[in-house]
């Protein structure tokens, strides 16, 4: 994938924060295949290595590029540079932060450690050390990892790089399993059925099953295993940390020299993209518990020591052949992790609460007979460009902090957030001070209004909900409730994904949940009208994006302009009429309020602005004649026709077009089409209804075929002009 410019400067960027010097090999590969992917130069990998005198070699890096993008399997990305540069301390203009401490409620945060090296104990020579006799140690390994007739490969003998290092070669892999024990249970030594080994620098093992016909990934008849090992954990902590990790090893095995082989089950049977997904989760889980592991072990076809062996004055010792691993499988460890990390409330029972139950939570907004919103709970206003949306969130803020009313609701007094992403700081304290000065407050009211001026330093909110809720947290001293409200304003600037896919705006708009339920706060944002007039629209549909706006919060407030008469427009003096209609969770909806805008203050309306209408609102249906009913019947089919076919054409060029033009492409099934549309309208349709749509000469796709072979394609027109590759 080639990036654009400013892309490649954030990638070069980056890349100034690693030292080739602190990389593994496999990791400073890594780097190469990631800027080659990103569409950079060689000259870049190569000025860059050039930077670890040491083991840099002239030449190496152009030889190395040649072979990016000709093996199988998934290629290296730009993300896994980004990964290790911000290892290094590299961070985004999305993350530029001066926060005070971490954070410990992140979304989608990986595993709290449980363990620390400090902790773990530390192994005694005795427990490092294997008194079985060589082959007997070997024999034990090889009936826990192998089947009898699976191939094993190993290594006997190694040879010396430029600069001085020993290195394995290729080795044996003709013998299976069953051959070798047989071999081994009649033999004195390793040497009598191996070959002799240079004792000095010991012998290798592949754990993972091969085909007998080569020693690389494309080899290994079975994903089974992973080598869990690191570098940096003092040698003696290894062993215990290992057991304390709970890792569902199937061999444990010392290294003769400073680190300690685990080799864990993985079991992901033939799926190559499988085991690199678990190795990866693998190595993530352990690196957060303080185990840091050597990331140049993920391939399948990697060494590992082989147990028995001597490697100068020590042994390559079998510790263990997963008999006292308290998981036995992959699949058992991931249920135990995911009962460790379950953070979910406990199942109730409502016989424990149903003779006493819960209070509800106090009334924020309203009063229990005539509410909006309460404590905790979730608010969102959506309107068109020049509402004053922001200013009404202002009222409502300040209603909070004085207690006092908003547009004719009593607000309890508590304290207030108001999370500003969009005005100037300055110009944000000027419109507060501006509408305290028209309202004519009085009191210590600033004292209970607080501001996060947050422009400039704007992040999608999966970034930003965690460090509002530590501010939140910070401010009180760890107490939730705090605020009584957190105002975030606008939306826009903080949108994570696709504000017209169902999916991923249920991921964001949870994410206001989590900062509801972390501070005690009731949470109130900011949003805009969709296109077009909205008099059409029901008002829960008029806020852009999906369906998921008008189906997440507690309270969702609009604000719709309304048409002024000509003559009643010089009685306004400049002000603008709006109407502000409400959908509720908690209370029955009331009625639609009328109001007027008038810099820099919202007010109630009079009885004047009852016959007015929202833009775009139509003449009640009762007046119309049979002809313009059947008129307007046929419009509303032809709209709801019109988005049916704007959502189709959507789906087909994002989704599916480029896939249906590759040579003996997957055709697109109804099932896949009618998924697709539920995921971008935030609507359900059935098979039948898609289907049936595909029948109709106005859908811009068609299903063809009959069976198995029905299949979507793009509907055909007469004198269409054929598109040309890239419009």
């Amino acid at each position: 994938m080639h990036h654009d410019e400013e892309s490649a400067h954030e990638i070069l960027d980056a890349l100034s924060y690693i030292d080739p010097a602190c990389l593994s090999y496999q990791e400073w590969v890594d780097v190469g295949f990631a800027l080659h992917e990103s569409g950079l130069a060689c000259s870049i990998w190569d000025e860059w290595s050039a930077k670890d005198s040491a083991r840099y070699h002239t030449g190496e890096c152009a030889r190395k590029w040649k072979s990016f993008g000709r093996g199988q399997g998934a290629h290296v990305s730009a993300g896994t540079l980004m990964y290790l540069a911000k290892q290094a301390g590299y961070s985004t203009m999305g993350e530029v932060f001066d926060w005070d401490s971490k954070v410990d409620t992140t979304i989608d945060k990986p595993p709290s450690p449980r363990f620390s090296i400090a902790w773990a104990d530390e192994a005694t020579p005795d427990e490092m050390t294997s008194t079985e006799k060589s082959t007997v140690q070997l024999s034990k390994y090889l009936s826990a990892l192998f089947d009898d007739d699976d191939h094993v490969g190993y290594v006997t003998e190694s040879w010396t790089t430029q600069d001085g290092r020993r290195v394995p070669t290729k080795g044996s892999y003709d013998r299976t399993a069953l051959q070798l024990r047989q071999e081994l249970a009649h033999a004195k030594d390793l040497g009598a059925v191996l070959g002799d080994y240079d004792a000095d620098t010991g012998a290798w093992i592949r754990f993972n099953p091969l085909d007998g016909r080569g020693v690389g990934n494309a080899n290994v008849t079975e994903y089974r295993y992973a080598l869990v090992e690191s570098d940096t954990v003092p040698y003696e902590k290894q062993l215990s940390m290992i057991r304390q990790l709970k890792l569902p090893y199937a061999a444990i095995v010392t290294s003769g020299h400073k680190s300690v082989h685990a080799i864990v089950h993985i079991d992901a049977g033939t799926d190559y993209d499988l085991y690199r997904k678990r190795v990866e989760e693998l190595y993530a889980y352990v690196r957060t518990q303080g185990f840091e592991p050597d990331t140049a072990n993920k391939n399948p076809s990697r060494l590992s020591r082989l147990p028995g062996a001597r490697r100068g004055d020590n042994q390559q010792s079998l510790i263990s052949v997963g008999d006292d691993a308290e998981f036995k499988s992959w699949s058992e460890w991931i249920d135990w992790r995911a009962e460790e990390d379950d953070d979910l409330p406990e199942i109730e029972k409502f016989s424990s609460i149903y003779e006493n139950l819960p209070a509800l939570a106090p009334v924020l907004i309203g009063t229990e007979e005539h509410g909006i919103l309460r404590q905790g709970h979730k608010g969102m206003l959506a309107g068109q460009s020049k509402a004053g949306k922001s200013f009404a969130l202002l009222q409502l803020g300040l209603a909070v902090a004085t207690g006092g009313t908003w547009l004719g609701y009593p607000c309890t007094q508590g304290r207030i957030l108001y999370v500003n992403l969009e005005i100037d700081a300055a110009s944000f304290a000027h419109r507060v001070a501006d509408i305290a000065s028209v309202k004519q407050f009085t009191g210590d009211w600033a004292t209970r209004f607080d501001i996060l001026n947050l422009r400039g330093f704007c992040a999608p909110l999966d970034k930003l909900a965690p460090k509002i809720i530590h501010k939140c947290l910070k401010a009180s001293d760890g107490k939730k409730g705090y605020y009584s409200i957190v105002i975030i304003d606008p939306l826009y600037k903080i949108i994570t994904g696709d504000e017209n896919s169902a999916s991923e705006m249920s991921k964001f708009t949870a994410l206001f949940d989590k900062i509801a339920y972390s501070t005690g706060a009731a949470t109130f944002s900011v949003h805009h009208h969709s296109k077009g007039v909205q008099g059409t629209k029901r008002t829960m549909d008029r806020a852009s994006g999906s369906g998921v706006f008008a189906r997440d919060p507690d309270a969702l407030l609009d604000l719709s302009p309304l048409v002024v008469p000509d003559e009643e427009k010089d009685a306004l003096d400049g002000a603008t009429a709006w109407r502000l209609s409400a959908t509720l969770r908690e209370f029955k909806e009331p009625e639609p309020i009328n109001i007027y805008f008038r810099y820099p203050v919202h007010e109630i309306a009079g009885d004047e602005a009852c016959e007015w209408k929202v833009e775009g609102e139509e003449e009640p249906y009762k007046r119309l004649t049979p002809k313009e009913r059947e008129q307007r019947k046929e419009s509303r089919k032809q709209d709801k026709r019109d988005v049916i076919n704007a959502t189709l054409s959507m789906i087909w060029n994002e989704k599916f077009k480029h896939r249906c033009s590759a040579k003996d492409a997957e055709p697109v099934t109804l099932a896949e089409l009618t998924d697709a549309y539920a995921e971008a309208s935030g609507r359900e349709a059935s098979e039948r209804t898609v289907r049936l749509w595909l029948r109709q000469e106005w859908c811009a796709l068609e299903g063809v075929g009959t069976g198995r072979n029905y299949a979507i394609q793009r509907r055909k027109r007469e004198n269409e002009k054929p598109q040309v590759e890239g419009e």
